[in-house]
């Protein structure tokens, strides 16, 4: 055979084979695409799945929340109808046996009467014999009527002692709320009161500390016009220390018209120390106003150069000696006996017995302001102090 036909053979059949792996790999690919293509649906149906099993199970959970609302209402709605009923029937019960008690005492009223009636009538028609049998008879029966109108007395009896306990009881319930809401008014107070303590206590503070700035002011100011005779010998501080004494009275009537305005609000203070505290207030507003007044005149003579009069020096400093003493006339605000009293009074209502007689002596005021409430004021009308 020819060895060039051989390897053409060879090469054609070496062509063809491979043509037919390449069909076959391309098969395969498509094969494969397929699968993929597969895969994808089932992975997109398995989503889609999913989320429809997640929507049902959202919507039964929904349904199951639904129906357990309504179920809970509706067994409210049980619970009230029930509750409604019962205390119908009891009322009924009551009414019905109290009625059946008077028809009883009436019918035996009414045989009584009757059974009266007819021995007059028979003692004037039979025999003493007989009269005296009518008489037995009529003995026997007037003992029945006399022992069914005990048994009816006692259970008259026996029923008013049960609302006699059951007022006893309603009165003990309402003695223990009035004594919380006592409690609560008398902790309420504590709380204002030492509020209104802490409040007015500082407004004291503040004060005598402008007080004191005020006289260390002074005593600068003083330093500075000791040996002023004119414009040749002048402190060059002596108008900066003016201004600052002037700064501090304004400061000192401030706090004093704080103060006062602060006596009509705190109403838990004792009227006493308030009214001295505004006395006092008055008194240091007043001498201040006149310090100004000499202040402004010497910083004048000074400004223009003249020569300061001893009595102006003198009548500074007399009243800056009296506004000292004023302010040592503030009265003490302290009302620690006023909260141990309240305090020792709620102890009493949160340890001890009950009052017997409290419903009697609080009045109808007080029972529904909850015992000894002050009279609230907000906070801010004083600051945050």
């Amino acid at each position: 055979m020819d060895p060039f036909a051989m390897l053409l053979a060879q090469a054609q059949q070496s062509a063809d084979q491979q043509n037919k792996e390449e069909s076959e790999l391309e098969r395969l690919e498509m094969l494969i695409g397929q699968e993929m293509s597969m895969l994808t649906q089932l992975e997109l149906t398995r989503e889609q799945r999913l989320q429809e099993v997640e929507m049902k199970f959202q919507c039964e959970l929904e349904g199951l929340e639904r129906d357990q609302e309504i179920i809970r209402g509706r067994s409210e709605q049980k619970i009230d109808l029930r509750r409604e009923v019962v205390l119908k029937e009891l009322t009924t019960w009551e009414d019905g046996f109290r009625n059946k008690q008077q028809v009883k005492k009436d019918r035996l009223e009414a045989e009584k009467a009757s059974l009266a009636r007819e021995v007059e009538k028979l003692t004037r028609n039979v025999s003493d014999k007989q009269k005296e049998l009518l008489d037995r008879q009529i003995e026997l029966k007037h003992e029945a009527l006399d022992r069914a109108k005990e048994r009816a007395e006692h259970a008259a009896e026996r029923r008013a002692a049960h609302q006699t306990q059951i007022k006893e009881i309603k009165l003990k319930i309402a003695e223990k709320k009035m004594n919380s809401h006592k409690a609560d008014g008398i902790a309420e107070s504590i709380s204002c009161s030492a509020h209104h303590q802490n409040v007015i206590s500082a407004r004291c503070r503040g004060i005598r500390q402008a007080q004191d700035d005020v006289t260390d002011a002074w005593n600068l100011l003083r330093s500075s016009i000791t040996n002023y005779d004119g414009n040749s010998n002048r402190d060059p501080d002596i108008d900066k220390r003016a201004q600052a004494l002037l700064d501090k009275v304004e400061s000192l009537i401030k706090c004093a018209r704080s103060a006062r305005d602060d006596c009509d609000a705190l109403v838990s203070i004792p009227v006493d120390k308030r009214v001295a505290l505004k006395l006092v207030c008055d008194k240091m507003i007043k001498l201040s106003d006149q310090i100004i007044d000499r202040i402004t005149s010497i910083a004048s003579a000074v400004q223009a150069g003249q020569k300061l009069l001893i009595t102006s020096v003198l009548d500074l400093t007399e009243a800056i000696r009296l506004l000292k003493v004023e302010v040592e006339q503030i009265p003490s605000m302290n009302t620690v006996d006023q909260i141990s009293l309240l305090k020792t009074s709620l102890d009493k209502l949160t340890y001890g017995a009950p009052t017997p007689n409290l419903a009697i002596e609080m009045k109808k005021g007080d029972i529904e302001r909850g015992g000894l409430l002050p009279i609230r004021n907000s906070s801010s009308e004083f600051g945050d102090h």
